[in-house]
């Protein structure tokens, strides 16, 4: 268990049964991120530490500001290192404001 792994709630259910929830939150990292001015065909990427996620977890990525048609994806190629990837592919230089990157663990 890499503490992330949904753990069961065993309740008792109707009629005497045993049953089972999973009531675990989503787990999320937050930081003000301002993404670097990106000239198009390029990407960047910045690495941060997220104790317990493992080498090849799933992870999710949301910007709180639009992207303006550019994507970003995030990886975990070592235990506890998360990367956040940025390409542009749009045909010209993009330089997005600061905001708000949030992480999630899936």
């Amino acid at each position: 268990n890499n503490g992330f792994k949904a753990k069961p709630n065993f309740v008792l259910g109707t009629g005497g049964t045993l049953a089972y929830e999973y009531n675990s939150p989503i787990l999320t990292k937050t930081q003000a991120y301002d993404p670097p001015s990106l000239n198009t065909a390029t990407q960047q990427s910045t690495t941060f530490w997220w104790s317990n996620v493992k080498a090849g977890d799933a992870l999710s990525v949301a910007f709180d500001k639009p992207l303006q048609s550019t994507r970003m994806w995030a990886d975990v190629a070592t235990d506890n290192n998360v990367t956040i990837y940025h390409r542009n592919d749009t045909g010209q230089t993009i330089d997005l404001p600061s905001g708000t990157i949030t992480v999630k663990y899936i």
